[in-house]
């Protein structure tokens, strides 16, 4: 084998080996026995490899499967499990508390939306995951690593960002799916909005998307969130938004945030503390109103451009907690690292 290098095969590092192998077995299977359909088995071909290579070796075996091949692997990598135009059958493993193993099968045909890079695909390996709307995920991170080191990889938790509102609750399904604790992060206009005509009324900047409500109950009936209290609280908090659309119907089309909401006998911040402290983190307001200094704002929102900036100044040394007022943030993290 020359790479470079003129050597025997088994000298080279695995990542060549692997995929000289898949090369030459696809050879056979097109070309050689061709009656039949094949099947590869790898143990963690991830093994020794950097990320390009990783890529690589997927992209070969998405080849060999194209072939009406099928290929089983074991993996902990992320870069194995993307979404194409086969069907992907993942089966995640793991044990519980009382040692135990169980596993559950996805197809991850089924949320190829969802899935569009390895980093969502972390969610497979976690303990936890906290689905968040946006870029909001940036900031959870960086506040947990100052206030909790070390302790969502220790405890095994994936902070997912699920690129908008109508993608969290699919995320938060395939999560539960797993039978992995699922949290969620979102702006306050969350617990409110729907999808019906009425918010034309208000006019057309009022963008229809998805609230609290899709979740579903079994989202709120996790051991992690209400338990058993769950589909009461789902009812409760149905009931509420119904009331607050019938008596402020604008407001609950166009409210961003707690102060907005004038409704009599509700402790908006209250609830919503409340849901903090049981996994389910809807602020009082949008992420750029937590920033103190002015580096997002409700005019200058939270996007790639200043995540790069805040990951400078973090980098530089200055504080995630001068920045933003992390409290909110806080009582959603104390509860998913508890």
């Amino acid at each position: 084998m020359d790479d470079g290098f003129k050597s025997l095969l088994t000298d080279k590092g695995s990542g060549i080996q692997s995929a000289v192998i898949i090369g030459l077995f696809s050879y056979y299977t097109k070309h050689v026995s061709v009656v039949t359909s094949a099947l590869l088995c790898i143990e963690e071909p991830e093994l020794y490899l950097h990320p390009h290579a990783r890529r690589l070796i997927s992209d070969r075996l998405t080849e060999f499967i194209g072939e009406k091949n099928q290929v089983i692997i074991t993996t902990h990598s992320a870069e194995f499990l993307r979404t194409s135009g086969e069907d992907v059958n993942v089966i995640a493993v793991s044990k519980d508390s009382g040692g135990d193993t169980t596993s559950t099968s996805v197809n991850l045909k089924d949320y190829a939306r969802i899935l569009v890079n390895e980093s969502s695909s972390e969610l497979f390996f976690a303990e936890k995951v906290v689905v968040c709307e946006g870029y909001d995920d940036f900031v959870l991170r960086a506040v947990a690593k100052e206030i909790f080191p070390k302790q969502l990889d220790s405890q095994n938790v994936s902070v997912i960002s699920a690129a908008g509102k109508d993608n969290l609750s699919t995320l938060a399904q395939l999560v539960m799916r797993l039978g992995i604790k699922c949290y969620v992060l979102a702006d306050f206009d969350y617990f409110l909005r729907d999808k019906s005509e009425d918010r034309k009324n208000y006019g057309v900047e009022v963008k229809p998307h998805e609230s609290i409500i899709s979740l579903c109950s079994e989202f709120f009936e996790q051991r992690c969130i209400y338990g058993d209290r769950g589909s009461g609280v789902y009812k409760k908090l149905q009931s509420l938004r119904e009331k607050i659309k019938k008596q402020t119907p604008e407001a609950f089309y166009t409210a961003k945030r707690a102060s907005d909401i004038n409704f009599s006998g509700v402790d908006t911040p209250d609830i919503l503390g409340k849901l903090r402290q049981h996994g389910i983190g809807i602020l009082s307001g949008e992420i750029e109103d937590l920033c103190q200094d002015g580096t997002v704002s409700p005019q200058k929102k939270l996007n790639l451009d200043t995540v790069f900036q805040l990951n400078s100044r973090l980098a530089a040394g200055e504080s995630i907690c001068d920045i933003f007022d992390v409290t909110e943030l806080l009582e959603l993290l104390g509860t998913v690292l508890s």
